[in-house]
């Protein structure tokens, strides 16, 4: 029973394995994937090494040469890298996480005539991945690989010059506890004829340092030629154990140069058994966060050792060089310090002293990751933000690190006070680490609970939306594969499915790594999510399940999209459609009234719900009333767009006869000439928010 349990256990943890390999897969290697992955793993490998040994940073250009060589089993590769293969410092995590090391070209070799049938098979099927010897992955293996052997070559060449290494990732004294193996400790006590006469004794090579001794064994009875030649072999074999010894003393710093590379950036060998499992079944990418946890918890453990190296007290001499290795110990540990903290230190004053009106623009998600501002569109105003995924952001995000240190900047800046921002980063703590926990799930855990919930996790775990059922379909479809498949798929299958981005848009984010946020339209979905909640919180009502349901909501979300962003053409074609679901005009005026942020809380309630914001909230609640604007200048055209409801038949024959599509652009573009106006926006924005606020 307890056997046939364990290879049911192990069938299912093969399933699992295997289905989140193949999403991996997909994931990071995939075209539409790969830039925004690699970009994300580029910078979190410059990150360790500019921090952690920016020494390393010159050997990269010889190390990418020769890693590239032994790749493609150039017969000139040297004999460091494929000494650094053979220790593991070449295997990525990249290539690890999809098992894919055997994938690669040196691998080929030691295949089974089996094994290499199955893999010219998988890799006509995946052809996307494996169009040539340099694909996705190659390249990717490449450039991680990189990285791992400049670093290994940069303490190999430390060491060899009786330097100590950058120990980076890896902790010093697991380092150090490394032992040489295939030669003796002390080869002199073991070689020399005589005890006490070092490198001088016999075999040494002089003959007038053997005089003695010959003199000695011929009083012990042995003839002279026997016992120079006893000097001769015993010579010999300190020439052959001091050949070992060398050999065993740059096997031991390969050894140590290589224990250093990986744990810097990744060792899979090194992932615990609770780690690995949890990579394997529900955390795909568990992986890079137990790696980026031990790596920075062996660099503060070395930082600390660098701190206490002068806790010396024997002798004044020994005090004096003990304080002069607590200096150099504490100097290293500052610039360590200082390395590590540069790049957010940097950034996020860029951000709060360049663009901190942008800043205040963002979402709480944009806010809770690690960015670089580009500014706003000249046109159109979005704001442009660039994520910056390093090792120690991957770490801080658990904490609201990266919460905390944009909040320090903004008192620094005066853009708030202290007591505003730890209140703020109080609240944003069990966010940020439900949002880390519960994201990071695989689609084995994500599928599931959004079939049975409805509600998507994305962008914030704690504040869940309804999934509306015609958009089930592309969520799912989002989680199995990713977001640009999803959209793609959904658009042959779904004539009503609009992408949210436009093909630039898309090339510009997955190219570039440049994403546009509109912040009046991200404050207005959000002021609309608080209201929802605070109206079921006060009146326990939700909202309509009919609502998602209906057969037009897809084209009517559609329609209001196009209508806020001013594109004629999209809400041209969602118009015609509303039509054939017999949309009416009392409808879109019901609609547009909906559109109102403070729409569904009963009147008497809006002041308390307004007073409840924090102040950034009451800043977002301006923001979604102007966008508002856009739609509410539309209020009145439903009567010359729609039929009105119960109207004869013969009657609305004539009214669909008629091509209306002329008036729908007219009152779009009138729409927007009233938005060119900043001074009437906000004289508008002002009286929609105390029409709002009155109670009848």
């Amino acid at each position: 029973m307890s056997l046939r349990a364990a290879k049911t256990d192990n069938l299912l943890t093969k399933i699992l394995a295997t289905g989140n390999g193949w999403w991996k897969k997909n994931i990071l290697f995939a075209p539409q994937n790969w830039i925004r992955f690699d970009f994300n793993n580029l910078v979190s490998d410059g990150e360790k090494a500019f921090t952690s040994d920016p020494g390393m940073l010159r050997e990269l250009i010889p190390a990418g040469k020769e890693v590239y060589k032994f790749l493609t089993s150039d017969p000139t590769a040297g004999a460091d890298v494929r000494e650094a293969f053979r220790l593991g410092v070449l295997d990525t995590l990249t290539a690890a996480e999809v098992n894919a090391l055997r994938a690669q070209r040196p691998f080929e070799a030691w295949e089974t005539t089996t094994e290499h049938h199955m893999r010219v098979a998988v890799n006509r099927l995946t052809s996307f991945f494996t169009s040539s010897r340099w694909n996705t992955m190659g390249w990717s293996k490449l450039r991680e690989a990189t990285f791992r052997y400049a670093k290994y070559q940069a303490d190999l060449k430390r060491m060899r010059n009786g330097a100590s290494p950058a120990y980076g990732g890896a902790y010093w004294k697991n380092v150090e506890a490394i032992q040489r193996t295939g030669a003796p400790e002390n080869i002199h006590e073991e070689n020399c004829t005589g005890r006490g006469m070092g490198r001088q004794g016999p075999g040494s090579g002089s003959i007038m340092s053997a005089t003695p001794y010959v003199l000695k064994w011929r009083e012990a009875g042995l003839r002279r030629e026997e016992a120079y030649a006893t000097i001769d072999q015993r010579a010999k074999k300190r020439q052959e154990l001091e050949t070992q010894q060398a050999e065993a003393d740059r096997a031991l710093t390969a050894r140590k140069a290589a224990a250093i590379s990986r744990a810097t950036f990744g060792d899979y060998g090194e992932l615990t058994p609770n780690g690995n499992a949890i990579r394997k079944l529900v955390v795909p990418f568990f992986a890079w966060t137990e790696v980026n946890f031990r790596y920075h918890a062996n660099l503060f453990r070395n930082l600390r050792d660098q701190l206490r190296s002068g806790d010396i007290e024997t002798g004044t001499a020994a005090r004096r060089l003990a304080g002069q290795a607590a200096a150099l110990g504490t100097r290293a540990a500052m610039g360590t310090s200082l390395r590590l903290a540069i790049p957010y230190i940097a950034v996020t004053a860029w951000n709060a002293l360049m663009f901190g009106d942008d800043e205040d623009k963002l979402s709480e998600e944009d806010k809770r990751r690690f960015h670089l501002l580009l500014g706003s569109d000249e046109e159109g105003g979005k704001v442009r933000v660039i994520y910056l995924n390093t090792a120690f952001t991957d770490v801080l995000k658990w904490f609201s690190g990266n919460r905390a240190a944009q909040l320090t900047t903004e008192v620094l800046a005066g853009r708030t006070d202290w007591q505003t921002a730890a209140g703020e980063f109080a609240g944003s703590v069990p966010r940020d680490f439900a949002n880390n926990t519960l994201g990071s799930m695989g689609p084995v855990v994500k599928v599931p609970y959004t079939l049975i919930s409805e509600k998507s996790t994305f962008p914030d775990v704690t504040d869940q939306r309804t999934i509306p059922s015609y958009d089930m379909r592309r969520v799912i479809f989002g989680q199995v594969t990713d977001q640009v498949t999803a959209e793609l798929i959904e658009m042959a299958i779904n004539q009503d499915f609009v992408p949210t981005r436009s093909v630039g848009e898309w090339a510009q984010q997955a190219i570039l790594q440049v994403r546009r946020r509109d912040p009046e339209s991200w404050a207005f979905y959000a002021i609309k999510d608080k209201a929802a909640t605070f109206e079921e919180e006060k009146t326990g009502k939700k909202d309509a399940r009919s609502a998602y349901d209906a057969p037009d909501a897809q084209v009517l979300k559609a329609f209001r999209r196009a209508i806020f962003k001013g594109d004629v053409a999209e809400a041209s074609r969602a118009y015609q459609r509303l039509l054939t679901f017999g949309y009416t005009a009392e409808r879109f005026e019901s609609s547009v009234r909906a559109q109102d942020p403070l729409y569904g809380i009963p009147k008497a309630m809006r002041r308390e719900f307004v007073e409840g914001l924090a102040p950034h909230e009451q800043e977002q609640l301006r923001r979604a009333y102007r966008y508002y604007l856009r739609m509410q200048e539309m209020e009145g055209a439903g009567r010359q767009l729609f039929p009105k409801r119960g109207i004869p038949e013969r009657a609305r024959d004539r009214f669909l006869q008629r091509d209306r599509t002329g008036v729908l652009a007219n009152e779009i573009e009138r729409a927007l000439a009233t938005q060119g106006n900043e001074a009437e926006i906000e004289r508008r924005t002002d009286w929609e928010l105390q029409q709002a606020m009155r109670r009848n």
